[in-house]
Parts: C-alpha cells; sequence; structure tokens
C-alpha cells in the first residue's frame, strides 16, 4: 500500500513545498520518503526556498519501496513502544 501526498505549508509566511510517498510494507513497516524545496545546505542562510522540489513522486515512490530498506529482523512484541514528542491542537484557543 502506498500514500502519495503532493502539498505546501507556510509558516510565518514562508511557503514550502513538499512531497511525500509512504510505503506500507507487508512485514508491517513504514518507510517515509520526503522531499521539499528548503535549502538547507547553509542553516543560518534563513531556510532560503528555490520553488522547486527535487524529486519526483515517482522517484520519491521507488525509494520507499526500494526492498534494501525494509526491516531485515522482527522488532520483538516486548519492546513498548516510544511515546509521542509531538503536539496537537485543535485551533480553537481559549474560549
Amino acid at each position: 500500500m502506498l500514500d502519495l501526498l503532493d502539498t505546501w505549508y507556510e509558516v510565518n509566511g514562508v511557503r514550502t513545498l513538499e512531497r511525500t510517498a509512504v510505503a506500507y510494507l507487508p512485514d508491517g513497516t513504514r518507510i517515509v520518503a520526503t522531499a521539499n524545496d528548503a535549502d538547507n545546505t547553509n542553516p543560518r542562510a534563513g531556510g532560503r526556498h528555490s520553488g522547486r522540489i527535487p524529486l519526483t513522486l515517482d522517484e520519491l515512490t521507488a525509494i520507499a519501496t526500494t526492498g534494501a530498506l525494509a526491516v531485515t529482523a522482527p522488532v520483538l512484541p516486548a519492546v513498548p513502544l516510544m511515546r509521542s514528542c509531538g503536539a496537537f491542537t485543535d485551533g480553537n484557543g481559549l474560549s
């Protein structure tokens, strides 16, 4: 199974173009390949954006479905999952 996304997001007036391919493999693993138009070669430059994403969805799909990236050893069932370190907001703010 494969999920593909070709989108953009904007933070503080800076728009970033992004493409993502997520492959859900039969062994239960998930491989995510993402590319965007941000130039991260010089973090002090403030994140320039080219307006062009260097990889197509087909190329990202090829990366995500490459057999060499699949799990080579089963994950032990006794290993607990890591807690999420992300944040979620529904955008309602204070009422």
